[in-house]
């Protein structure tokens, strides 16, 4: 799939050696793999994971973490957000908002939590 491959053991202390020297990027790879792209490895289908795991592992995208809301905070139990599927199942349209975003501001897919109807 690419990447380097590393265990996650491995790639925690990686991570801190890279944080020791820049926080900052330490805490983006850190989002990236253990929040960001773990919906898509763990419950994405196989066309989903064949299209953005290898991108993922090689770093040619980024993933960012949805959950926090401003009414709801971190509770992912009390989320507002309703996720609703496009008639032709192609597409979900979200009829709320997230803040504090990890990587929201670098990534290029989402992992988003929502309620359906």
């Amino acid at each position: 799939m690419g990447g380097l491959e590393l265990t996650n053991t491995q790639y925690a202390r990686m991570v801190e050696i890279v944080g020791m020297d820049d926080l900052g990027v330490g805490i983006t790879l850190g989002a990236h793999q253990s929040i960001g792209f773990k919906g898509i490895l763990l419950y994405g289908n196989p066309a989903q994971k064949e299209k953005y795991l290898p991108k993922l592992a090689k770093g040619e995208m980024i993933a960012a973490f949805c959950l926090t809301e401003p009414a709801s905070g971190s509770d992912a139990a009390s989320i507002k957000i309703i996720a609703v599927r496009s008639p032709y199942r192609e597409y979900f349209t979200l009829n709320g908002g997230k803040i504090w975003i990890s990587n929201g501001g670098l990534a290029e897919i989402f992992t988003v939590f929502a309620k359906t109807p």
